[in-house]
């Protein structure tokens, strides 16, 4: 799910000195509502999906650990 025109994350200090970020979460459409709001605690999250972006983030760092070799 792309969350860029509809999210918030802690790249925008990145963002404004024009350096390029990539944003991992777990979000999915039936939680997108969640964030910021007053539910927004660590009991909503769903271990599931963020395991999902665990392992996601995993690969993703072992990709580009291997292709700068």
């Amino acid at each position: 799910m792309n969350v860029e025109k509809i999210g918030d994350d802690d790249s925008h200090p990145f963002l404004s000195a024009h350096m390029p970020v990539i944003t991992l979460h777990s979000v999915t459409p039936e939680t997108l509502h969640i964030l910021h709001s007053e539910k927004d605690t660590v009991n909503a999250v769903h271990r599931e999906d963020y395991y999902g972006s665990y392992n996601l983030a995993a690969v993703y760092l072992a990709y580009l650990d291997a292709s700068s070799e």
